[in-house]
């Protein structure tokens, strides 16, 4: 197929609506640690504290009972451990001298990327973590945890919408506990996001701001620094990417104006120019098809989802297990004390053949979850399996333990799409149960490399990888019983599924609130796709459109009716976002609100046409 060419700055130019952007993102930073790492064990029961050289920035370590330490950097990321401890706090960020409010110190930020391991007893925060004096006030910014926080929380005084998704307020009061100011009665205030995340950007003042509109009153500053706090447990703690400024010095990210809307969202003050995208976000986004009606899933079973063009199925070796899935797709399951477990929703072609050949489509997923528990390995994202030859296969892009290269062997490339790296494996298993009963058969895995829990996956972007790294040589590869030579092929496909896998006495639980597969048509997709230096947005190498091909008049999709038709769909980025087909008399835009979930600006494409268009609420 023909390479387009990919536009310097980006496709919305021809329409004036363009803004620079600078932003930076810590989730696409390489990451590391700088310099030499210091290591502390701490003493129980009292701060260690220090500064880290001349970064400005400023270290604690505090716990009660346990084995545990901590190694800081000279760039201020830091990692952590614990074991069999009660309360657990290693931080890192600014020290204050307990003389300004925030107010005076000004606009505070912070960029992050961390992974984490094992558990953390009954309570755990990862996020930014300080106190004030005058009213003496722990507080809390939670973006991740070990479970997600709960009892400890407190009474809710409301929400914030920041950094694109919303936290919910709490408030808590602490009797007679350890304080900054030794053993203190004292309020604590949470902002809780509702979705977890391992890398960002957190703006700190946002939230300070909207606690201090609800009546919870900030004090002067003593400390705001991000954290990692573990209440028992053992666990370990990586920040491999960590930038904290106060009043936008040196820093890669337009600050958010400390103002708000009605509704409590941040306002950035980087662009005068608002613009929108047609794309869907399941981040931030509600499924647009109600949930509907509960469907229950008894034992290892499979079968279609009414009214839909998925299918499901649950499979367990051993425990007591339970599947539920949805009219929209989305779906529910628990499992306990389970060898191996498996549940999935998505296309399904016949279990051992013949299959489809994966050039012909192009694969994408949105998805939401929510997950508790633990299992000794875990797989959630996408998986399904070929024949001609038999394959196994994921994108793996969370899971309850980092899959190891005992479990998904060795690493044979790696590839950058949907704003982050994946590493590429491939494992034989032998002689082990399949769809084709007891076999032996080749695993492929794409492993994200920092774990997330909402999002976009082009996964047929994996299929093209895997073709091109698996063209049928034959190779020893480790396996599930020493290992043996295998031919390294990808084949067609028998199934495509949104799926967690829980094994090794695996307890636990998972809930997918929104789900949205798709299957285009391979020849309504723009292939072959150079990268460009000249755009900060990750791109997919099936995603973009050349700006001359754009009309310059703006439409409403409400008043365009067209006869049959079909349309290529693209975002204001010029990416790729899906297909869509309208029938005679239809309104397009009932078909891109039912397609796409969203208002916003669509790019329309149609032979070598293509047409903005805007679409209301």
């Amino acid at each position: 197929m023909k390479k387009t060419k990919i536009v310097k700055a980006c496709i919305a130019l021809a329409f004036g609506l363009c803004t620079t952007n600078a932003m930076a993102d810590a989730c696409s930073e390489q990451g590391g640690h700088s310099g030499n790492g210091t290591t502390t064990q701490g003493q129980n029961n009292s701060s260690v504290t220090g500064n880290i050289g001349s970064t400005g920035y400023h270290y604690e370590i505090w716990y009660q009972g346990g084995n545990n330490n901590m190694t800081y950097y000279n760039d201020g990321t830091f990692k952590a451990s614990w074991n069999g401890t009660n309360d657990f706090l290693a931080r890192v960020g600014f020290k204050y001298n307990e003389t300004q409010t925030h107010d005076q110190i000004g606009q505070l930020d912070a960029e992050f990327k961390f992974t984490k391991q094992g558990s953390a007893g009954g309570y755990s925060y990862i996020g930014i973590y300080g106190w004030t004096v005058d009213p003496l006030v722990e507080y809390y910014i939670v973006d991740d945890w070990f479970n997600k926080p709960g009892a400890y929380l407190g009474q809710k005084k409301g929400e914030v919408t920041v950094d694109g998704e919303t936290y919910d307020i709490y408030q808590n009061t602490r009797n007679q506990q350890p304080s900054i100011k030794g053993t203190s009665t004292f309020p604590q205030y949470f902002s809780v996001r509702r979705n977890a995340r391992q890398c960002g950007h957190i703006d700190l003042t946002a939230h300070f701001k909207k606690w201090e509109s609800l009546g919870m009153k900030m004090g002067k500053m003593y400390e705001a620094k991000f954290l990692v706090e573990a209440g028992g447990g053992s666990g370990s703690f990586d920040m491999n990417y960590f930038k904290m400024t106060v009043g936008g010095a040196d820093k890669d990210t337009p600050k958010s104006s400390a103002s708000k809307s009605d509704d409590g969202a941040s306002k950035s003050s980087a662009s005068t120019t608002k613009t929108t995208s047609g794309g869907k976000d399941a981040c931030k986004d509600e499924m647009s098809k109600p949930r509907g009606s509960s469907h229950n899933v008894n034992g290892n079973q499979t079968g279609s989802i009414s009214g839909t063009p998925w299918g499901f199925e649950q499979w367990s070796a051993g425990g007591s297990n339970s599947m539920k899935y949805y009219d929209n797709g989305t779906f529910e399951a628990n499992w306990n004390n389970n060898q191996d477990y498996l549940a999935r929703v998505g296309y399904r072609y016949g279990d051992n053949g013949p299959g489809v050949d994966h050039k012909t489509k192009h694969f994408t997923v949105d998805y939401k979850y929510e997950k508790t528990g633990s299992a000794q390995y875990g797989y959630i994202g996408v998986y399904g399996w070929t024949v001609n030859p038999q394959v196994e296969y994921y994108v793996v892009d969370d899971w309850y333990s980092k899959p190891s290269d005992q479990y998904i062997g060795e690493k044979f490339g790696e590839l950058e799409v949907d704003g982050a790296k994946y590493t590429v494996h491939a494992y034989v298993r032998q002689q082990e149960a399949s769809k084709t009963g007891t076999s032996t058969f080749l695993q492929i895995f794409s492993v994200r490399e920092t774990p997330r829990q909402c999002g976009h996956i082009d996964i047929s972007t994996h299929f093209k990888k895997w073709d091109e790294l698996f063209t049928g040589q034959k190779k020893q590869l480790r396996g599930s019983k020493g290992g043996q030579e295998m031919e390294l092929k990808f084949g067609k496909v028998t199934e495509v599924m949104l799926m967690t896998e829980a094994g090794g006495g695996a307890t636990g639980s998972v809930n997918y609130t929104y789900f949205d597969m798709q299957e285009d048509a391979k020849d309504e997709v723009v292939e072959d796709v150079p990268a460009s230096s000249a755009s900060d947005a990750p791109k997919s190498s099936a995603s973009v459109v050349p700006a001359s091909s754009v009309s310059t008049d703006l439409v409403s999709a409400a008043k365009l009716f067209v006869a049959d038709g079909s349309f290529q769909v693209f975002d204001m980025q010029g990416r790729f976002l899906g297909a869509i087909k309208v029938s005679a008399g239809a309104s397009v835009d009932e078909v891109l609100m039912a397609r796409f979930h969203k208002a916003g600006i669509y790019l329309l494409k149609s032979g070598s046409a293509m047409k903005a268009v805007s679409v209301a609420k």
